[in-house]
């Protein structure tokens, strides 16, 4: 049997790799904004 167990580690790991995907975005994101002198939301920060 298992499967309730099956599905709470899969769900588990779904949101495991959802926070590492968000993390990894706001890093690339954050990078790019001091990389483009700070043009990454369309607006230009002196």
């Amino acid at each position: 049997m298992g499967v309730i167990e099956d599905a709470r580690k899969s769900a588990a790991l779904s949101s495991a790799q959802g926070y590492v995907e968000t993390i990894e975005q706001s890093i690339i994101e954050s990078e790019l904004d001091i990389s483009m002198g700070g043009f990454l939301d369309g607006r230009y920060k002196e």
